[in-house]
């Protein structure tokens, strides 16, 4: 492995999606329903099914 920079840095996108689950995301990949997600994936994209929430929750609840 070389140790030198990059002459052009990679960049990255973080995309969240706010209580989706990671399974059903995967189904949709590969049934061809979210074809950009599938692009982003083939091109080095990952999908991470390990995120959790904090708990407790920290969004103060209405009364």
């Amino acid at each position: 492995m070389s140790n030198k920079i990059a002459a052009t840095p990679r960049k990255a996108a973080v995309i969240e999606l706010d209580c989706a689950l990671p399974d059903l995301i995967e189904k949709h990949i590969n049934e061809w329903r979210l074809t950009t997600f599938k692009k982003l994936i083939s091109e080095g994209g990952v999908i991470a099914d390990n995120c959790l929430v904090p708990y407790p929750i920290i969004t103060p609840l209405k009364q």
